[in-house]
């Protein structure tokens, strides 16, 4: 187990340096400039090039790159270059925990919902019911996420009135009660973003045991009903392709968090990053992108861990 945490390692640092470098890239490539963002409409030339040169934008590319890696490889993630000048560390610390949830929430909804639909499907044997658990799973994928939260948040808390638009409640000020309250339906929507691929994947597997397995067939042959035979052992059986899907999940649905954030006026990682990119403030984009990559590689590593745990066959070839 250790050396496949060791093994990882490298390929994580290398994740996050690529991600942390394609951002910089990004942001110094964008139309727009900080000095506007800080100044406002009306300002003079000198007044611009005193600033750029206060906070550096006049050094060269690789040079401010260099200098924001060794700083923040020390813990030190910079200040924010907007007024009033709130340290990077500070601000995520109040996005981080709205984002966990919404992610960590989502997963479970959509991993329940798929298990439960896939279970559903296979053991009926109804054709009419698969094909509308598929066209439902369908829907799901193809439309938007920001387009399906929209039409939900419009029926659900404007039209019927079931559920708060309010998307986070602070658990410091509101408590945890009111906070699961108003997060469930964000993560609720998320979790319909993710539900299809957790479907797919847990229905072929299931298919599969139930088709090909030796232990399926004795147990026809015995006269065991096939519901009892899925809930049984298929199942258990079929679960381990779920491990992997959990990873690739986790960064689908970190993308999906920035639009659901947005929709659902969440103070997040996703929004902000989203409006830390149009007011140009480098530092905390930065520090945002490489946090969120952190969290998706660490993620994808307990996956893996976890896999290696269930299958020998994993851990031993590591």
């Amino acid at each position: 187990m250790l050396r496949l945490v060791l093994n990882r390692i490298p390929q994580m640092l290398v994740v996050v340096i690529g991600c942390s470098i394609l951002t910089f890239a990004v942001v110094n490539v964008l139309p727009g400039d900080i000095v506007h963002s800080i100044l406002g409409e009306d300002y003079t030339e000198e007044a611009a090039n005193q600033l750029r040169e206060q906070l550096h934008l006049n050094d060269p590319l690789i040079v401010r790159y260099f200098r924001w890696l060794g700083e923040s490889v020390t813990g030190d993630l910079g200040v924010s270059l907007l007024p009033p000048h709130v340290p990077v560390a500070d601000l995520i610390g109040r996005s981080l925990l709205p984002t966990l949830e919404l992610v960590i929430l989502g997963q479970l909804f959509g991993l329940i919902l798929g298990v439960l639909l896939a279970v559903i499907s296979v053991a009926s044997r109804n054709a009419i019911v698969d094909r509308v658990i598929s066209g439902l799973a369908l829907i799901c994928s193809s439309v938007p996420g920001f387009v399906l939260g929209i039409l939900l948040l419009g029926l659900l808390a404007t039209q019927l009135h079931l559920v708060s638009p309010l998307g986070w409640v602070d658990p410091d000020t509101g408590g945890w009660g009111e906070n699961l309250i108003h997060i469930t339906f964000p993560s609720l929507v998320l979790g319909l973003f993710a539900f299809p691929l957790f479907l797919r994947v847990f229905r072929a597997e299931l298919v599969e045991q139930l088709d090909r397995e030796d232990y399926v067939t004795l147990a026809k042959l015995k006269g065991i009903p096939t519901r009892r035979v899925v809930f049984a052992h298929a199942v258990r059986n079929s679960s381990f392709g779920l491990m992997t899907i959990l990873g690739v999940n986790t960064a689908r649905l970190v993308g999906g968090v920035v639009v659901i954030e947005q929709i659902f006026s969440i103070p997040g990682m996703g929004s902000l990053i989203t409006t830390s990119v149009v007011r140009h403030d480098a530092p905390s984009v930065m520090a945002s992108v490489c946090i969120v990559a952190i969290f998706v590689v660490i993620a994808n590593l307990l996956v893996d861990i976890a896999y290696a745990l269930l299958d020998p066959r994993v851990r031993d070839a590591t």
